[in-house]
């Protein structure tokens, strides 16, 4: 995945044109609104990511950090998904506090 930086967000840049699935895109905004995580399931190849992607670019204005999308194809203990999105969203690791606690209190931080 490549990214490119940008001022909000870690967004990774698209070479093509998303091209339909227009109701899934709408169906999920929706669902974004309301709920702070989402889930996308299906087949490997079917086109989750993309789709999670583009709802994600189209949500920015309505997210004044951007979007931040957290890879964790290669996480395989649940302490590392934590330690993950830290490093992703650029939490400091200082001190002896668990990537959990950093990572809450940066949100936390984040969301006044």
């Amino acid at each position: 995945m490549t990214t490119v930086a940008s001022r909000a967000g870690n967004l990774p840049v698209q070479f093509t044109s998303f091209v339909g699935r227009l109701s899934e895109v709408a169906e999920i905004g929706g669902l974004l609104r309301t709920h702070r995580l989402l889930t996308l399931a299906g087949p490997g190849g079917v086109g989750k990511t993309r789709l999670a992607l583009e709802v994600a670019a189209l949500s920015t204005t309505n997210v004044p950090d951007g979007a931040w999308p957290v890879d964790l194809t290669a996480v395989r203990e649940r302490a590392a998904v934590a330690e993950i999105a830290a490093a992703t969203l650029g939490v400091p690791d200082v001190g002896e506090r668990p990537a959990l606690e950093r990572l809450v209190a940066y949100l936390e931080d984040r969301g006044r």
